[in-house]
């Protein structure tokens, strides 16, 4: 486009130029000796035509720059957004986490970048609810490079059941900064009692009477999903602390059983874990090695590749006299290229169809990012 425009603007340069330079030296033509004549004018070599084609040449100019650069801006809203026209800028590589500090988020990427998985995903969910595997499912995703995100039912309401302890965890992690002593304190390991909610997938027991440090009952919660080691580190951090942490994050604080949750906001528990906005650096990659750990891998883990770290924590709530059951599992998978947030909740009447929904929305979702940014 400029080989064309260039040649067509000097002519027109020098054509006003000319125009002009006739008009400013008509008044310095020199006549013949005679005095009857006027002498031949040659505008190209007068000084008033070089000033005059210079101030010309100026102007058209800035008004090509201008022009070029309205073009420039009306091409690149055109041109299909790739994952490297988002900017972001990030600390600097850890095992866990990856601390942001800045993120430019371009919104026509997402439609680009996610509609054509959205859509497949669409037709995955809808099918394993047609099929009556479940009577609902809920589904958030959100590239960790680059933010985008999408979701589908992610603003239904779950009970969250064992996904709080994740909170807990940060709380007791957030409390340590100040106090480092706090997770070598000890506590006397007790049962918390009979409760009125099933437990399919079980932990394992624990002798009564024995004492266990802060950091053990930590793993034990998160690896064995432990209901008593959650309410001894709760009692252990305070209500007033447990809802500070909700508070500082934006997020309702639990107040009774009734508490209910969407995948949308608890994904957004692993994300500040992800992007150390939170707590330390050093505090989100200790948590999120321990969510690694964890003991249940028949959800998100199932559905990727082995070898390929996934930091996770799933919650289940069924109901002695009720078939009503609910299974999730929310958490970051570390694909060697394109690190991802799933978070998966399903309702449903039957625990071993919720458990191979999770895995396989996790392994459709996995091999979908292979397929369009590779392998390692």
């Amino acid at each position: 486009m400029v080989y064309v425009i260039l040649p067509a603007l000097r002519r027109t340069i020098d054509q006003a130029a000319t125009a002009a330079d006739v008009k400013l030296d008509a008044a310095n033509m020199m006549p013949y000796d005679n005095g009857n004549t006027m002498q031949p004018f040659d505008a190209a070599r007068s000084p008033s035509h070089r000033r005059a084609k210079t101030g010309i040449a100026a102007f058209f100019i800035l008004l090509l720059g201008v022009g070029l650069g309205i073009a420039g801006t009306m091409l690149s809203s055109l041109s299909p957004l790739t994952p490297d026209s988002l900017r972001e800028v990030r600390r600097g590589k850890y095992t866990l986490v990856n601390p942001l500090l800045e993120c430019d988020q371009g919104q026509e990427y997402l439609a680009q970048h996610l509609r054509p998985f959205r859509y497949d995903m669409v037709q995955l969910v809808d099918d394993m609810v047609d099929d009556g595997r479940a009577s609902k499912i809920s589904v958030y995703f959100r590239d960790l490079n680059n933010g985008p995100w999408f979701g589908i039912h992610e603003q239904d309401d779950f009970i969250p059941a064992s996904l709080l302890k994740v909170p807990i965890l940060m709380t007791v992690y957030r409390l340590s900064r100040d106090n480092p002593e706090l997770l070598r304190s000890v506590i006397p390991y007790r049962d918390a009692g009979p409760s009125a909610f099933t437990q399919h997938i079980q932990s394992p027991e624990q002798t009564p009477g024995a004492s266990f440090t802060v950091e053990e009952l930590a793993m034990m919660m998160v690896k064995y999903s432990d209901n008593n080691a959650a309410t001894l580190l709760k009692n252990a951090v305070g209500d007033d602390e447990l809802e500070k942490t909700f508070q500082d994050l934006g997020l309702v604080a639990p107040g009774g059983q009734d508490y209910f949750i969407t995948a949308k906001t608890y994904a957004s528990f692993f994300r500040i874990l992800y992007n150390a906005s939170y707590l330390g650096i050093n505090e989100s990659e200790q948590v999120l090695r321990l969510l690694t750990e964890t003991d249940f891998k028949k959800g998100l883990p199932a559905g990727v590749d082995p070898g390929v770290s996934v930091a996770h924590k799933f919650g289940e709530r069924g109901q002695k006299d009720s078939p009503d059951k609910q299974l999730h599992d929310c958490g970051i998978i570390y694909h060697p290229q394109r690190p991802y947030l799933l978070c998966i909740m399903t309702r449903g009447s039957d625990f071993d169809a919720l458990v191979k929904i999770i895995r396989d929305i996790s392994a459709f979702t996995y091999r979908r990012i292979e397929q369009q940014f590779g392998g390692g």
